[in-house]
């Protein structure tokens, strides 16, 4: 499925771009494991909005993500930024 870092092929649980994700309990709080979801447009997400994997929420509140297509085109990006930047957080 990857090779060099590169996604060649979706998972097989592949959800969907971000804007169609519906059904999950939603809050403004995350916590590790969360899924973190942008809505389109949304402080810099694409017309299909974006979802990323919350690894971990920080002393300090800030949130570290794990994210593919942010910025990198196929390629794993790892940023933090204060827990308010994405829309909401999932719970699954």
């Amino acid at each position: 499925m990857r090779t060099d870092g590169r996604a060649h092929t979706k998972s097989p649980d592949f959800m969907g771009n971000a804007s169609a994700w519906t059904g999950a309990y939603v809050d403004a709080t995350p916590h590790a494991g969360d899924v973190a979801q942008w809505d389109p447009g949304h402080n810099g997400a694409g017309s299909a909005g974006h979802v990323a994997y919350v690894a971990a929420v920080n002393s300090d509140g800030s949130v570290t993500v794990n994210e593919y297509n942010w910025g990198n085109f196929h390629r794993l990006n790892v940023r933090t930024f204060p827990a308010n930047t994405p829309s909401r957080y999932l719970h699954f």
